[in-house]
């Protein structure tokens, strides 16, 4: 959810982009934003928005600018956010089920999590309704990925403009100033005070709205949320292994 109406930078940039989502299904979706938003303050979970950007892009500034942790894990299934896999950030992928650090990326993926951007950028991505090179899919990219194969000018073209749509952590220098005053929105949110976690509030709000299974797996949220938290298990996990 952003803080304004209107297209992002990127649809700005792209008429097509995530131009096949359907935007019917997405008002509904975003109807129940508020009482998301109001239920994970009752987690001390803070609720971030971009204003022009997206929350990847939320993601990818945060991952790379927060200083005061050695190791940052971010939990998501997205592949758009392997691209910020670095000595310090790490991605735990609930549908995979493994952390990945560089070393698991490049075991995965064979190319290096800067490199996945490019690669994404030749074979198009269906989520967003990112156009790749036609014709070529992802055993074809990688020939050209590794210089056994040679992209024409037309498709180099489709490449860099994909690019810079997928792209999370460079801009152009005709977007640099929408992109700094998007990120010191993004500062200035997360110097906010942090909410308090209130087990009997969560509890509050699950009931008003309904959400009988939540109900249901009290005990574990109480214990993943209000005792502990599985975002610390990984992180000890991650420790273990260095």
């Amino acid at each position: 959810m952003r803080k304004e109406s209107g297209p992002s930078i990127r649809a700005e940039e792209s008429e097509i982009y995530k131009g096949t989502r359907n935007k019917e299904a997405n008002k509904e979706a975003n109807a129940k934003n508020d009482i998301i938003i109001e239920i994970l303050a009752s987690m001390g979970i803070l609720s971030i928005y971009p204003t022009k950007g997206e929350a990847d892009d939320i993601i990818a500034y945060v991952s790379k600018t927060e200083k005061n942790h050695d190791r940052v894990i971010i939990l998501s299934a997205d592949t758009d956010l392997l691209q910020l896999i670095d000595e310090r950030v790490y991605i735990s992928s609930p549908t995979k089920k493994k952390v990945y650090d560089e070393a698991e990326f490049i075991a995965d993926y064979k190319m290096t999590p800067r490199d996945y951007v490019r690669f994404k950028s030749i074979t198009g991505d269906t989520a967003d309704n990112i156009i790749g090179v036609p014709r070529v899919g992802k055993i074809t990219a990688m020939k050209y990925m590794s210089g056994e194969k040679t992209l024409t000018k037309e498709q180099e073209e489709i490449v860099a403009k994909n690019y810079s749509l997928i792209d999370l952590c460079h801009h152009t220098k005709s977007e640099e100033d929408i992109w700094q005053a998007e990120y010191a929105d993004y500062k200035a949110q997360m110097n906010k005070i942090h909410p308090t976690p209130d087990y009997k509030q969560f509890l509050k709000l699950c009931n008003i709205h309904g959400l009988d299974n939540i109900i249901k797996s009290k005990s574990s949220f109480h214990s993943k949320f209000f005792q502990g938290s599985t975002m610390v298990n990984i992180f000890n996990l991650l420790r273990a292994r260095d």
